[in-house]
């Protein structure tokens, strides 16, 4: 297919956000975003053809499925980057209230168009090579702010701060007492951030928690 050429099939993304009930939080749908996306075919024609098509019991949405696993790795990468790149550019907003209940209302704005084709989807790529930059550091002024929340030295938030901005460098450290001291860290800090923000620095903590993971260390060694 030709790169002006709009994608022919679409994933349904709900977006959700969390409200107090009773003083619990409770998740919400807002609304359902459509996310064109290709399939291996629509990349090359050298590719295969799905194999066959998985459909969610729920939202009755079809998916590629690929007996080769390797195809099937790449599409769901494909799957998992629109996803991705549709909720960076969508976001819930409070709208008014609703006159009877006093509930607030959310709705769903785009900051930009979700790509519908190859050229828009590779200009986006180009596009988020500042934007990525930007969600990093914005990612760790997050942790470090989370960070002053526990009772914790200077010190080891200087340490936990050192480590998770520069993933690289724990990723080739040797197996210890650096990538398990992260991952203590780790472990509460996903857990505490909300599905937006969660969504958002997908990419970042995935490089983070990659590198801390390598291997398991031992308890000891933390």
């Amino acid at each position: 297919m030709g790169k002006q050429d709009a994608f022919k099939n679409i994933l349904v993304l709900m977006m959700r956000t969390t409200v107090k009930v009773n003083g619990q939080n409770k998740r919400i749908d807002v609304g359902a975003v459509d996310v064109p996306y290709p399939t291996l075919n629509d990349v090359s024609e050298r590719l295969p053809e799905p194999d066959s098509w998985a459909t969610d019991e729920e939202t009755k949405e079809k998916t590629p499925v690929y007996d080769d696993e390797s195809y099937q790795w790449v599409q769901d990468s494909i799957l998992d980057a629109v996803r991705r790149e549709a909720r960076n550019v969508t976001k819930v907003e409070e709208d008014g209230k609703d006159e009877e209940t006093g509930n607030i209302l959310y709705k769903l704005t785009k900051t930009r168009e979700i790509p519908v084709n190859f050229e828009q989807l590779c200009e986006e790529h180009k596009r988020q090579g500042g934007e990525y930059l930007k969600i990093r550091h914005e990612a760790i002024a997050h942790f470090v702010n989370w960070l002053t929340t526990l009772d914790k030295s200077q010190g080891a938030m200087d340490m936990a701060k050192k480590l998770f901005s520069d993933p690289v460098s724990l990723d080739v450290s040797p197996v210890g007492t650096r990538k398990q001291f992260l991952a203590n860290y780790l472990t509460p800090y996903v857990d505490n951030l909300n599905e937006e923000r969660a969504s958002r620095y997908e990419l970042v903590l995935g490089k983070v928690i990659t590198a801390a993971s390598s291997e398991a260390a031992s308890a000891e060694d933390f």
